[in-house]
C-alpha cells in the first residue's frame, strides 16, 4: 500500500474529501500498535498482546488482527467488521510529521494515496477554513500523540518491574496448529508478587485494568481460530 504523507495546507487541499477510516481495507496487518487508553476495549474483541522490537528492544502493545503474517481477519473488502477498530486506523489519514527545517516542529499531514480521499465523505475546508470535522480530526490525532508518550512511560514501568514473560501461543484450526511465536505477555505471577507499595501504585494509577484486560483478551485466540476457519471455509 502506497503512502504519501504531505503537509496538510488549505490551499493544497481545500476539495478534498475524506471517508470513514473503518471503510479502510487494511488486509496486510497482521498486528496494530494501541496506546494503553484503549487496550480495555480492544481486548473485548481481539487478543492484545506485546512484542518486542528487535533493533531497539523496544515493547508495545499491539492488537492481534491474525494468525499468519499480513493477515487481518477482522476486516474485509468493504472495511473493519463490527469489532473495535484501533485508534492507528481510526487516524487515517492523518498523521502528526516533523517538519524538515531542524526545528523538530511537529505538523499536521495526510496521506493524499489514501483510498479514503473520495469525492464523497467529510469535507476538510470550507472557504479556505476548517471545517468542525477537520478540527475534530486533528484533535484526536492530538490526544493519540500524548496517549502515545504516556504508553511508552507505563510499558517502561513494566520493564522495570519485570513482568513480561516470552510465550508462544497456539491454537487449532480444523486440525491445523498454528504456533505463535516473538509474543510477550505480562505474567499475572509476577504482578501478584510485586511489593505491596508497587502493586498498590499500579492499583492507584489505574493501570491494573489494563493488565488484566490484557489478560482477559488472550481468549480471543479462539475467536481468530473461528475467523480464520470461516474465512477459508468460504
Amino acid at each position: 500500500m502506497t503512502i504519501n504523507i504531505v503537509p496538510l495546507q488549505a490551499t493544497v487541499h481545500d476539495k478534498i474529501k475524506v471517508k470513514d477510516p473503518r471503510s479502510a481495507v487494511i488486509l496486510d496487518s497482521q498486528i496494530l500498535p494501541l496506546v494503553i487508553q484503549e487496550i480495555p476495549a480492544a481486548a473485548a474483541d481481539m487478543p492484545v498482546v506485546f512484542v518486542k522490537n528487535g533493533e531497539t528492544g523496544q515493547f508495545q502493545a499491539v492488537a492481534l488482527l491474525g494468525l499468519e503474517s499480513k493477515e487481518n481477519l477482522f476486516a474485509g473488502p468493504d472495511g473493519w467488521a463490527d469489532v473495535y477498530v484501533p485508534r492507528i486506523v481510526m487516524n487515517m489519514p492523518f498523521k502528526l510529521v516533523n517538519l524538515e527545517d531542524g526545528t523538530g516542529r511537529l505538523v499536521y499531514g495526510i496521506d493524499d494515496a489514501s483510498p479514503l480521499i473520495s469525492e464523497d465523505g467529510d469535507a476538510l475546508f470550507e472557504n479556505g477554513q476548517e471545517t468542525d470535522y477537520l478540527q475534530m480530526r486533528k484533535q484526536g490525532l492530538q490526544s493519540y500523540v500524548e496517549q502515545d508518550m504516556i504508553t511508552n512511560s507505563i510499558i517502561k514501568l513494566f520493564v522495570d518491574l519485570d513482568l513480561f514473560v516470552q510465550k508462544s501461543l497456539g491454537v487449532d484450526v480444523k486440525g491445523q496448529r498454528i504456533q505463535l511465536d516473538g509474543i510477550y505477555l505480562i505474567d499475572e505471577s509476577k504482578v501478584n508478587a510485586l511489593a505491596e507499595d508497587k502493586f498498590l501504585d499500579l492499583r492507584q494509577r489505574g493501570i491494573l485494568p489494563v493488565i488484566y484486560a490484557h489478560l482477559f483478551s488472550l481468549q480471543q485466540v479462539r475467536r481468530l481460530a473461528s475467523l480464520k476457519a470461516g474465512r477459508n471455509a468460504a
